[in-house]
């Protein structure tokens, strides 16, 4: 017997599944659900412990697999043994041996690569498993011996092929077909005396042609409650009491023709169910939307129109050009909402799409770092799961050694992982010492001579880690004094702990070159699950706690491959293939879902649309249409089969995901999209509702009917996002605690008072703002080594870092009049290039501080200190100017001059001017550059230099927003506007592409945005703080400009 319930409300359909368990009289007795869901699992488990007290005693399936696994059972005697046609890596298997047996000849086959006849069986396999499931007809075709197409040659390919697998995986003496299998299921279809009497089902995913049928079998001995969500779209199976004996005589008539056979029971005997429906009482546009759907009453042209009032927000429509604009809104109208009603709960939110995975970078971003106090509205995952998810992937990348290239910050990063890390006994305060390390004795890539030509590089002998472990070794009995030896620059660690750790390390990179050399080879699959289970017992430290999770990856690979083991399939096979073909599929391991959890649930729509939430927001309403249309299969026959209607639940998939989620709605629908300006359709979903919403509703005013779209529901388009334009809809006024991009329009500055303030402070402050307030104020320190990237470990360049220091000693050695470092020792330190490309770049750097230091030589000659002591509103600026010469500062830079340097001159200008000096300072670089600074009065001086000790303090407990970005915009703007003759448009749009190039990236600076310390601040450039950063850099950056010239070059043309 099958009883079926339909509600648009979960928690009444839970309280009659309730009623229904709480009727048996022996509890322990298990009983069946029958769940796709893991989110509806979780939810029935909680509910059913507070109702009935107790939830042990029910075991969940997932629905498709209990159900094929009934079919399977009954069918052992004519399949054989771990033979299995509903799976789809199975199939894989079967079809690869069959063309290697060349029990399949095809042509085309021939003269294709290996890779490519496995791509070709993999989607043969997917058109079959399709065929099964959603449209039997085509597989009693393959089947039917007098059928034969001349028109289409795909049909009798696959009906070939067909069935050779069935008389492959059917035994000799009882060849059978699919068909004859499912009539074999209906005469023997009695149960095991130890099963359940009756089944929970709760899917919608149960109408598909295959599981309706195992159901109409199963009634006889089962009883089926079933449990829907209503939908207007759906159709309902019910049957009447003589439906067993209908069967077997419809079986005994068509039991050549199965199809025909199932189709005639689904038109003759499938009939209305008995429904048990709840009325909805509300009267908002929301409620009586969901009750026409519900009662089946006419939406689209209805009798009579309703008055709806102003002020009802139930359903809201959202149109914009981005997914940030998206996340954005979503988050402001959640504000509103929170304000509007104190009452409301962020567990009461659903945010959901059809790839919620799309937006979590934009969740992450703007719900969590816009505001401290609403951390709360997003969960943070747990250390299990973000453990989780370390471990899948640094075992993704470590089981691709044979092309990794074995850089020091990708084998350093692999040891972030605590499971590595211990498995090596290397603690975790000991990696920043490591990068320390590197960063003195070089950096190394291939491991040997034999790794470098399979990277089809030339030997680097300085760059391996070979010569980095002969270092190390010979620097244990010899030290640096003894300088080359043997061609080795020996490396003395002084501490005994340092040759511990280094040990330790060196012990790591030799099992993973052993493990490289491994997988580099191919193997047999049996072979492939005892390197695994090894592979995973050496580098990873396997606690207890953690031996079921690595049990399970095993275990999965194991699955994927053993049709193939059972098989003897004798080629073998690499790594990177069981990778490409996803054989050794990781991702299905990891189970997460941020529900119950107290915050905003967020969730894919698949998963999250029978959930019932006060508001519901839909992201991406435009993908629901996209995404509808699947990727074209060039073996499928479902495009020459028009008539047949081969999959109802799958043509309406989005459609019922997209009105159940209208069902669930209790209070507030909110839907947004993004579509281009060029793309005037909308979604075809959101067009249904408009027209439902025009002409069931109006808005009573001066006794005209006016639309109430235009009223009420639809803000007008907002544009895009690098055009800056405000949304009309948010007009009111941003509230100051609730959102940090409120920015003042004015510089307003706050005085606080200390005692003193030493000029060293000072300087570093306006070196870098935001840095010294994450360093000072917050004390946060971040570690910038692991972000470092690939291109600055390359052999034939040099890295920037490694330029500063070499530049520096070498000035250094000729100002003082010391010996200059020799090129030898670097090149043997792995710190230049190789070969003749480290001799090039020495020279040249060499040429260039020469250069310096001969136009610096004249200046250094009688050196002066200067004590100072300025009092600023009780407080005094206390310290020294040193390296003044003949009463000038003089400074200068081994490096390309940048606002650092500029500034840090341009403060100690002012303070020696409000001493009542009276010369121009002068600061060189390294490409000919002399800046010069003006003289300035005391009491000028004094007015910039009191700004600037005011802005110290307000930096302190805010951050300034002055970055390279705005200086550099203002600074081409001031330059050309001191010209004549110009263009304002082109100059003012050449200046903001200035502006982006130094924030996303430029050949001199990496770019501002990926700064650790300024992505914390702003993780989204916007329009508000756009306008920011131009208004501090013309506040602070302005005098400067005016009171300095070059001399020879400018800096930023």
């Amino acid at each position: 017997m099958l009883d079926i319930y339909q509600s648009n409300d979960i928690k009444k359909l839970f309280k009659i599944i309730c009623n229904i368990l709480k009727k048996k009289k022996n509890i322990f007795k298990k009983e069946i659900f029958l769940i796709d869901d893991k989110i509806l699992k979780k939810w029935i488990q909680i509910y059913i412990a507070k109702k009935n007290k107790i939830s042990a005693n029910i075991q969940f399936f997932s629905c498709q697999k209990y159900l094929l696994n009934i079919l399977e059972e009954k069918n052992n005697c004519i399949l054989k043994k771990n033979f299995s046609i509903f799976n789809q890596k199975d199939l894989i298997w079967i079809l690869i041996i069959l063309i290697e047996k060349k029990k399949i000849q095809i042509n085309f086959l021939q003269n294709i690569t290996y890779e490519k006849k496995i791509q070709f069986c993999t989607l043969l396999a997917k058109t079959f498993s399709q065929y099964i499931f959603e449209d039997p007809t085509y597989i009693f075709l393959f089947e039917n011996k007098d059928y034969f197409n001349k028109k289409n040659s795909k049909k009798n390919l696959q009906k070939k092929i067909w069935n050779i697998l069935i008389n492959f995986i059917t035994k000799k003496h009882k060849k059978f077909s699919f068909s004859q299998m499912l009539q074999f299921f209906i005469k023997n279809n009695s149960l095991k005396k130890k099963s359940s009497k009756r089944i929970f089902i709760f899917s919608n995913n149960i109408y598909k042609p295959l599981n309706i049928f195992i159901l109409m079998i199963l009634q006889k001995n089962i009883f089926i409650y079933l449990f829907e969500y209503v939908s207007i779209f759906k159709k309902f199976i019910w049957y009447n009491k003589n439906f067993q004996k209908k069967i077997d005589i419809l079986s005994s008539k068509y039991s050549k023709n199965f199809l025909f056979f199932f189709w005639k029971i689904q038109k003759k005997f499938f009939k209305k169910p008995r429904k048990k429906i709840f009325d909805i009482t509300n009267k908002t546009i929301l409620k009586t939307i969901q009750k026409k759907i519900l009662y089946y009453k006419n939406t689209i042209i209805p009798k009579q129109k309703k008055i709806i009032n102003k002020i009802d927000n139930s359903i809201y429509f959202f149109h914009s050009c981005t997914k940030r604009t998206e996340v954005e809104n979503v988050f402001k109208y959640l504000l509103d909402q929170f304000k509007k009603n104190p009452f409301l709960n962020p567990s009461d939110i659903l945010i959901t799409s059809l790839h919620i995975k799309k937006y979590f970078f934009y969740i992450n971003t703007i719900f969590s770092s816009n505001l401290i106090k609403n951390s709360f509205l997003i969960y943070k995952k747990n250390k299990k799961f973000k453990t989780q998810e370390n471990i899948l992937f640094t075992l993704k990348n470590l089981l691709k050694l044979p092309l990794q290239e074995f850089k020091y910050h990708w084998v350093l990063n692999l040891l972030d992982l605590s499971l590595i890390r211990k498995k090596f006994f290397i603690k975790n305060n000991e990696i920043s010492k490591l990068y320390a390390l590197f960063e003195n004795i070089g950096k190394y890539w291939g491991f040997d001579n034999e790794h470098f030509k399979k990277m089809s590089l030339p030997n680097l002998p300085f760059h391996s880690w070979e010569y980095f472990i002969k270092r190390i070794v010979v620097g244990l009995f010899l030290n640096t004094e003894y300088g080359i030896w043997s061609k080795i620059l020996p490396y003395d660690v002084s501490t005994i702990q340092g040759r511990e750790l280094l040990g330790k390390f060196i012990n790591f990179l030799y099992i993973l070159n052993n493990w490289r050399k491994i997988l580099s080879k191919k193997y047999m699959l049996k072979n492939w699950i005892k390197i695994l289970k090894k592979f995973v017992n050496e580098i990873f430290n396997i606690t207890f706690k953690w031996k079921k999770f690595f049990y399970l990856i095993c275990q999965n690979f194991f699955k994927n491959i053993k049709m193939g083991i059972f098989l003897n399939y004798k080629k073998k096979i690499s790594i990177n293939f069981l990778l490409k073909e996803k054989f050794l599929n990781l991702s299905t391991i990891k189970n997460y879902q941020n529900f119950f959890t107290g915050t905003i649930n967020f969730g894919d729509l698949c998963t999250s649309h029978m959930l019932p939430f006060k508001i519901i927001c839909i992201l991406g309403c435009q993908k629901l249409i996209e995404n509808n249309l699947n990727k074209k299969n060039f073996l499928t026959l479902f495009q020459y089969n028009k008539n047949i209607k081969y999959d109802i639940y799958k043509n309406l998939k989005h459609r019922n995901f997209f009105f159940n989620s209208v069902m669930s709605a209790k209070n507030i629908l909110y839907l947004s999209y993004n579509i281009k300006k060029k793309l005037k359709k909308k979604p075809i979903f959101i067009e249904e509702l408009r027209k439902i919403i025009k002409n069931n509703f109006y808005i009573l005013k001066k006794e005209k009917k006016t639309s109430i779209l235009k009223k009420i529901f639809f803000s007008e388009k907002n544009t895009s996002y690098l055009q800056f334009k405000k949304n009309i809809f948010f007009k009111k006024k941003k509230d100051k605690n609730l959102n940090f991009n409120c920015l003042k329009k004015s510089i307003c500055v706050k005085k606080y008072y200390t005692n003193i303030l030493y000029i060293k402070d000072f300087i570093q402050f306006w070196k870098n703002p935001i840095k010294y307030f994450f360093k000072n104020s917050l004390k946060l320190n971040f570690n910038i080594h692991q972000k470092n990237d690939s291109h600055l470990e390359e052999p034939f360049l040099l890295n920037s870092l490694q330029k500063f220091f070499i530049n520096e000693k070498t000035l250094n050695a000729l100002i003082n009049k010391k010996k200059i470092p020799q090129f030898e020792n670097y090149q043997k330190k792995s710190v230049l290039p190789n070969s003749e490309i480290g001799k090039i770049y020495w020279k040249l750097e060499q040429k260039k501080i020469n250069k310096l230091f001969q136009k610096i030589k004249k200046k250094i000659k009688k050196e002066k200190k200067i004590k100072i002591k300025y009092l600023y509103n009780k407080t005094y600026l206390q310290g020294t100017l040193k390296n003044i010469y003949n009463t000038q500062i003089i400074r200068w830079t081994h490096t390309i001059l940048q606002p650092k340097h500029i500034i840090s001159v341009w403060l100690e200008h002012l303070i020696y001017c409000t001493m009542g000096y009276r010369k121009n300072s002068l600061l060189y670089s390294l490409k000919s550059e002399i800046l010069e600074f003006k003289i300035l009065n005391s009491e000028k001086a004094k007015k910039y230099l009191n700004q600037y000790i005011q802005g110290y303090y307000t930096g302190i407990k805010k951050p300034i927003l002055l970055l390279k970005s705005g200086i550099f915009w203002l600074e081409f703007l001031y330059s050309h506007f001191k010209k004549k003759k110009y263009n304002k448009k082109k100059i003012y749009i050449q200046a903001e592409k200035n502006f982006f190039s130094i924030w996303n990236n430029n050949i001199i600076f990496p770019g501002e945005k990926k700064d650790l310390y300024i992505e914390k601040i702003i993780p989204h450039l916007t329009s508000n703080i756009f306008k920011k950063i131009k208004k501090t850099s013309i506040y602070w950056w302005s005098p400067i400009l005016k009171y300095t010239q070059f001399i020879k070059k400018k800096l930023y043309e």
